[in-house]
């Protein structure tokens, strides 16, 4: 990651923050004073009869709100998590940097990366960009970052590269099969205590919603969605994360196929919860299905608490529907 620079702008309010990435704002917002933000449900204030005001979607936080900070003690009492607004500030900057770390990988960065490996795995790195292009190893790499997947364990990549390379030539499936790849990586990175991945898991129905929603161009595919399906869609996540408790970090599980699909679909509405394939599961994982989405108007079905592995979800994925 480039060095950050830090500038004071006279020309923004006292409050404000912004951050720049190549010239132009991922960033900017004003966080008042005497004020702490609050990820609750509005009902759970007015129960609690705390002054708030409703915070608009910035930085991957989609819902929130302004509470008092003479409220303070009312909040603790009543178990509320709240970020003053230091916190605030900090956690907005990580939020923005992570959405935006893909622009940090280029080809450059992807050169930089294979030399240091070279020392050691001469043949492999080698071998890797006989098959695949430094600029797509560069492209998929980006991919991968940019949906917080780790690529410190380089090689485990550059053998995937090796195996998939030469029967798949779309760098967007092809990263699809990378990911397969790192699926120890990617259970551990999504999964809370005692390897259990809280999930909502998208129904059959849900997952052909998004098929026929896909059409093929020249230049690959691309989600066309109707404005009610989404809608749909999104609202019943949203009903779903409503009902969980703040301190459980969700995915959603879907087929292969449509993985990406959902993931850009949640993207577009601020959504950011991690989308994982069922390839994705290793075997020493649990699944914990929080809902099942159906992709109708209805709401998001609360799912058993049975505690399946990685196998069985992946063994229950038709039985979804």
């Amino acid at each position: 990651v480039p060095a950050i620079g830090l500038q004071v702008d006279e020309k923004l309010s006292a409050r404000s923050m912004r951050i720049d990435l190549e010239g132009a704002p991922i960033l900017d917002a004003e966080i008042p004073a005497d004020r702490v933000l609050v990820e609750a449900d509005p009902t759970h204030l007015d129960l609690l009869d705390v002054t708030y005001e409703k915070g608009s979607p910035i930085a991957g936080q989609r819902k929130f709100m302004w509470v008092d900070d003479r409220h303070l003690s009312a909040l603790r009492e009543a178990g509320f998590v709240f970020s003053t607004p230091a916190q605030t500030a900090a956690k907005w900057t990580g939020n923005s940097l992570r959405l935006y770390a893909g622009h940090f990988v280029g080809i450059q960065e992807t050169r930089r990366m294979l030399s240091d490996m070279e020392p050691d795995y001469a043949d492999l790195v080698r071998q890797a960009q006989e098959i695949v292009p430094l600029q797509k190893i560069a492209e998929v790499l980006r991919r991968l970052v940019g949906e917080n997947v780790p690529i410190r364990n380089l090689r485990l990549i550059l053998e995937a590269l090796i195996e998939w390379g030469q029967r798949e030539q779309d760098v967007v499936l092809l990263t699809e099969y990378i990911r397969a790849s790192l699926k120890r990586q990617i259970s551990f990175r999504f999964a809370g205590r005692n390897n259990i991945i809280a999930a909502y898991v998208l129904q059959r129905s849900a997952e052909d919603i998004l098929r026929n929603a896909v059409q093929s161009t020249s230049t690959g595919t691309f989600l066309n969605l109707s404005d009610d399906d989404a809608q749909a869609l999104i609202a019943e996540i949203e009903r779903a994360l409503s009902q969980n408790a703040t301190d459980v970090s969700p995915v959603v599980l879907a087929a292969m196929d449509v993985r990406r699909h959902m993931r850009s679909l949640l993207t577009h509405n601020a959504m950011e919860l991690p989308v994982l394939s069922f390839q994705e599961l290793a075997q020493e994982f649990n699944v914990q299905p929080l809902a099942t989405i159906s992709g109708r108007s209805g709401v998001a079905r609360n799912a058993a608490r049975s505690l399946p592995s990685a196998a069985e979800a992946k063994a229950g994925q038709e039985a979804a529907s």
